[in-house]
């Protein structure tokens, strides 16, 4: 297996968020830290995740003994890895399966209370009571649930929108990059886009560490690109995405979570 990133940038693998590491049939993705650390939101996920190894549980596949997350840890991951993506470019109805049908399968062995707690700590408790609304609405489970719903309806239409992880075109993409501002910076969120941060950036950049200097070759790079990509869509990039991201953001605004 060999990652995708350059041998003199492995020496920041602390400040990257994930390495794809490519085989010849199977591609596997490590995540170096759970969610980023581009804002305090995301920070603040990661923090959930500090006890993992003291919470491990041990499972035997094929006379082997492995090292996992404990059903709750698992469970929250689920769930706060959806946020996540909700709070940049959206995300597809496969995660919203992936988290119903483990909460479905270990029930008995979840602590949904800490859940609970957790996802309230974060202003995603009525996103997560939404999803259960709708996958009991639309997807046939049985979940029990004492919040009343907000607005599944909307929720639903984002998910069926955003394909997998709610970036497929040039316009969703630098519409995941004004929605993530926005979340990160509020009304300032214009400037945060127009002149990205350190810590925006780090995660995809990490030689800027030790060198912030070098944040102002990268603005460059972006605008260039951003340039090049508005004349490929015939000028109409950034009227697109800002209806696509202005949607997303009165839906993050109805979860509190803005």
């Amino acid at each position: 297996y060999v990652p995708d990133i350059d041998a003199d940038r492995f020496d920041l693998k602390d400040k990257i968020q994930e390495v794809t590491f490519c085989g010849s049939n199977l591609t596997i993705e490590v995540h170096l830290n759970l969610n980023g650390e581009n804002n305090q939101l995301r920070k603040k996920m990661n923090s959930y995740f500090l006890d993992v190894f003291t919470n491990k549980r041990i499972q035997v596949i094929q006379d082997v003994a492995i090292y996992t997350l404990s059903h709750t840890d698992h469970c929250l991951f689920l769930i706060i890895h959806a946020f996540r993506h909700f709070t940049g470019g959206g995300f597809g109805i496969r995660q919203v399966l992936d988290i119903m049908l483990y909460g479905q399968e270990f029930s008995n062995e979840i602590d949904w209370e800490y859940i609970r707690r957790s996802l309230k700590g974060l202003r995603a408790d009525k996103f997560y009571s939404d999803l259960v609304h709708l996958s009991n609405t639309y997807l046939g489970f049985r979940q029990e649930i004492d919040t009343e719903p907000c607005c599944i309806d909307e929720l639903l239409s984002d998910l069926l929108s955003a394909g997998a992880f709610g970036i497929e075109t040039r316009e969703k993409h630098t519409a995941a990059q004004m929605t993530s501002a926005a979340v990160s910076a509020g009304k300032k969120s214009l400037l945060r886009l127009i002149f990205p941060t350190k810590s925006d950036m780090i995660d995809f950049h990490p030689e800027l560490e030790g060198k912030p200097c070098k944040i102002i070759g990268l603005w460059l790079k972006r605008w260039g690109r951003f340039l090049r990509n508005s004349r490929q869509t015939g000028g109409v990039l950034i009227k697109e995405s800002s209806k696509i991201s202005q949607k997303r953001i009165k839906l993050l605004k109805k979860y509190d979570i803005i």
